[in-house]
């Protein structure tokens, strides 16, 4: 089942956090789009929650060194 979320991010110091928060969660298995903005402190995406779980998704984050500090599903 393809998800719709918004991830709000703490930790982003400028536009190259972003784009490396984006290219990391770019190549986890079930990703299918996703944007990180500098200046919202937002991700957007859509995954296929049977291959990729918003955890995993919130460790790939975390593990970067920023800290996801809301969910957001549609």
């Amino acid at each position: 089942m393809i998800r719709k979320a918004l991830f709000k991010i703490s930790g982003m110091h400028c536009t190259s956090c972003a784009q490396l928060i984006e290219l990391t969660l770019e190549e986890e298995e079930g990703m299918k789009v996703v944007r990180v903005e500098y200046e919202s402190q937002e991700a957007c995406m859509e995954f296929d929650s049977s291959l990729l779980t918003s955890q995993a998704v919130r460790d790939a984050i975390e593990s970067l060194g920023y800290c996801v500090i809301e969910e957001l599903y549609a």
